[in-house]
Order: C-alpha cells, then sequence, then structure tokens
C-alpha cells in the first residue's frame, strides 16, 4: 500500500515524464503540493482513479493531457500544455475517464457476471451480443454464455 505522498509523487512524475515524451517539453520543475490542499488531494484521487480504472498513472495522464488543445494552452498558458494543477483536477479526470469501463475483482463468478448484465441492460439484444462476443466481458467463454443466459431471463421477466 502506497502512502499519499507516494502517490501524489507518482503523478508528478507522470506528468513531466508523458511532457517529455510527447510534447518535447524540456524543462519542467514540478513542485509536491502542501499536504493540506486541494491540489495534493487531487493528485492522490488521479492515482487512486487510475487504479480503478485498470490503467497505469502515465496512460491516464497522457489521456488527460490529449484533451487539452495545443492552441488553447498557447493562448491560455503560454505554452502546448496546461499546468499540473489543471491536469490533475477532478473535471479533467472525469472528462478523461468518462467512456472508461471500470475493473471489477469478483469475489464469486455470480457478482461478475451480475456486474456485467448491470452493465448491458439497456443495450439492445443485437449489440450485446456484439459487446460480449468482441471481448466486453473477457475472454472467457463460460462467462459470455452465463452473461447472456442471464439477460435473456432479465428481459424475460
Amino acid at each position: 500500500m502506497l502512502s499519499d505522498h507516494e502517490k501524489v509523487t507518482s503523478v508528478l512524475w507522470a506528468y513531466r515524464r508523458v511532457l517529455m515524451e510527447t510534447k518535447r517539453a524540456r524543462f519542467i520543475a514540478v513542485k509536491v503540493p502542501p499536504t493540506q490542499s486541494k491540489h495534493f488531494q487531487n493528485c492522490v484521487q488521479f492515482f487512486d482513479s487510475a487504479e480503478e480504472f485498470g490503467v497505469s498513472v502515465p496512460v491516464l495522464m497522457k489521456i488527460v493531457l490529449d484533451n487539452f488543445s495545443p492552441w488553447w494552452c498557447q493562448k491560455v498558458f503560454k505554452r502546448t500544455y496546461p499546468t499540473v494543477t489543471l491536469s490533475v483536477s477532478e473535471k479533467s479526470r472525469n472528462r478523461a475517464l468518462k467512456n472508461f469501463p471500470k475493473t471489477f475483482i469478483a469475489s464469486k463468478p455470480d457478482e461478475l457476471t451480475d456486474f456485467y448484465v448491470e452493465q448491458l441492460r439497456g443495450y439492445g439484444e443485437a449489440i450485446v451480443v456484439g459487446l460480449v462476443a468482441n471481448g466486453m466481458c473477457g475472454e472467457d467463454d463460460g462467462v459470455k454464455e452465463m452473461v447472456l443466459s442471464k439477460l435473456r431471463e432479465v428481459r424475460v421477466k
């Protein structure tokens, strides 16, 4: 289990590395924020969100930074990338994670199928079959069959 300080350091390191690799920014100084600040808490939540959605912190940071237009950043910040405070803000994080499915660790097989059934309940049958066939429920054929059969049961009721 990582401490909050290690989580914040990991997020700030990811911010620097992604900018160096994608934006060709050479000298980026990022200070660790004070422990009680909102920025510190946003960094911790950013790290926790990356774990919750099953992506690494640098990948999530790249997705967040891609949401900002270089033209807009140049106009507002006088550089082609946003500040670290804006990058780890709750609004930026939610916008980046809007289309990500959550990672779910099942303690029982039924919980996993119920989770997928809840996610797929609102879709039409042909769309559900396509999503399941294309790997939304993983590669296990048994889970795929259980999800499809439970969806049929739910729709019959």
